[in-house]
């Protein structure tokens, strides 16, 4: 799997096969990369069983496509697979996993992971913002480091890039074509989920709903008002997917030069404070309620 901007973990149903998956294609003396997207970090040396026949009945969900059969059609092969690398697992380093992400995975998820796959032991460490570093550092060094990482999948393009992970060959496994479409299937990262943007707003200070299009924020009336991180800058993607690159970078200058957006590394501050009383941010990204 691999989810900078800002790294979040996939649901528990999908993270516990993933990272089955990604245990086993993993080496224990190298780096494996969560969109959130997903890598390894060395093809499976598995002999995959494989099943030709499968046909998915895709459906489109927004900008991705699901199987409707996948429970049917694609399932039995992977649990065959994820069998094998559960073997493969075990015998790898003791059966230690090593997990880093931008948080620590929670307790329960470990203890449910566990249990379903006695003899696997998780060790995790979450370094927000020097995950990508931490990984940089321990392979440069040969330290022991991460198996897997979640997180975005345009850092973990980067660091791919780089030549951090091997290829997987997700659909050798038996993972349907259509859910490697983004990020493409040539990149061998493996997107378990898609994390949305919202401009998140201070009801205090701002009583009524802002605007839906980002256009909308271009007026006056906002000088000052809007705030995001520098890594938040994704959330002008759809409108630049839409619109084209030259246009979107055309709105984000017009709202910085204006004096509207604020870039801040302390964005959940000013939103909670109201200072800025918009704030781009992701859907996961704020634990304080007010």
């Amino acid at each position: 799997m691999s989810h900078p901007s800002r790294w979040r973990r996939a649901s528990l149903a999908l993270g516990i096969p993933v990272a089955l998956l990604l245990a086993a294609c993993s080496s224990s003396s190298s780096s494996g990369g969560g969109s959130s997207s997903s890598s390894a970090s060395s093809s499976s040396g598995i002999t995959p069983v494989t099943n030709t026949s499968a046909t998915c009945q895709a459906v489109q969900l927004g900008p991705i496509v699901r199987c409707q059969n996948f429970y049917t059609a694609f399932w039995p092969t992977i649990k065959k697979n994820m069998a094998k690398l559960y073997a493969q697992a075990k015998a790898t380093d003791g059966g230690q996993l090593v997990v880093w992400d931008w948080y620590p995975l929670p307790a329960q998820e470990i203890s449910m992971f566990e249990k379903v796959y006695p003899g696997i032991t998780i060790t995790t460490r979450g370094l927000n913002f020097n995950l990508g570093s931490a990984i940089v550092t321990a392979k440069a060094t040969g330290a022991r480091d991460s198996d897997i990482v979640k997180g975005s999948i345009t850092t973990m393009t980067q660091l791919y890039d780089q030549g951090y992970w091997q290829k997987v060959d997700w659909a050798a496994l038996g993972v349907p074509k259509q859910f490697l479409q983004i990020g493409g299937a040539a990149t061998g990262l493996l997107p378990d989920s898609i994390q949305t943007e919202f401009a998140q707003y201070n009801t205090t200070k701002q009583a009524s709903p802002p605007p839906a299009a980002l256009t909308g924020y271009v007026g006056s009336q906002w000088h000052g008002k809007l705030v995001t991180e520098g890594y938040e800058g994704y959330v002008f993607a759809g409108y630049g997917m839409k619109y084209g690159q030259a246009k979107m970078v055309s709105l984000i200058k017009q709202l910085k030069s204006s004096g509207n957006l604020t870039v801040s590394s302390n964005d959940a501050s000013l939103l909670s404070a109201g200072e800025n009383p918009v704030d781009f941010a992701e859907d996961l990204g704020q634990s304080d309620p007010s």
